[in-house]
């Protein structure tokens, strides 16, 4: 099943998956699944773009099946193909899995930097953990993503594996959105930047009308998807970015 093979591609042997029928979602096994993810399955937008013949490897053109907001299409991409994917295919398959396993979850859109002309990213909610929703996202690709689950509390800090440590902040700038997220790197200690705002009640279907602008504006204008070539996979101590022509290591937020 999707699930079963899921869980190996995040690294579950058969003898803990099977384990994971007789638990009730968790914050504990939330963090689990969010960190086995983010270290198993790479942010990556390969299929954007055409890879030019370099000693003896030949060119691999721009694939002509573009990503989509089909989960079972992302599930296939990302699970039998063993590949990565950017936020709408890592995002909806993760909620895909948690899903599966018993939680209660919710996706909303996402408004990146909170200035997108067309926002285009999405976060999960995960609801009956605590008495606030649960913030999870495995697609905030660059430069890097928060590796621990984030219950919506405002005003009040919490740091992830890394040192980098985030705030939601109510915000007031659109009526569609009314929460934001902050993060103050580790390396940067005195910025605070905001990541994204949404809408902490959204419960928006796979195929709503603003997830497929947010797709299309992805697939033709964003700068950061058509002009660039990324793949980004965690590790225990930060992440490695794979570029063009560069491999970038960075610990604990130094590269």
């Amino acid at each position: 099943s999707y699930q079963t093979n899921y869980l190996k591609r995040i690294g579950f042997s058969d003898t803990a998956a099977d384990a994971l029928d007789s638990n009730n979602p968790s914050m504990d096994d939330l963090q689990r699944f969010l960190r086995c993810h983010l270290m198993a399955i790479p942010f990556e937008n390969m299929d954007q773009h055409e890879h030019p013949a370099h000693e003896g490897t030949p060119l691999i053109p721009r694939r002509k099946k573009l990503p989509s907001l089909d989960v079972f299409q992302s599930l296939n991409k990302i699970v039998n193909r063993n590949r990565g994917g950017f936020c709408f295919e890592l995002n909806f398959s993760f909620n895909w899995l948690l899903s599966s396993l018993g939680y209660n979850t919710r996706i909303a859109l996402a408004d990146v930097s909170c200035n997108q002309i067309v926002p285009a990213h999405v976060v999960i909610l995960v609801e009956d953990l605590m008495d606030v929703p649960v913030l999870v996202d495995v697609g905030f690709g660059t430069p890097g993503v928060c590796n621990v689950p984030l219950p919506i509390q405002f005003n009040a800090s919490k740091e992830d594996l890394h040192g980098d440590k985030f705030e939601f902040k109510r915000d007031d700038g659109t009526d569609r959105f009314d929460t934001a997220l902050y993060r103050t790197r580790i390396s940067m200690p005195d910025v605070e930047e905001p990541m994204y705002r949404f809408c902490v009640t959204d419960n928006m279907e796979m195929t709503a009308a603003e997830f497929r602008d947010g797709l299309d504006r992805v697939l033709t204008t964003s700068p950061t998807f058509n002009e660039k070539r990324l793949c980004v996979l965690s590790n225990s101590r930060g992440h490695t970015t794979l570029g063009r022509d560069y491999i970038k290591w960075v610990e604990k937020g130094s590269v």
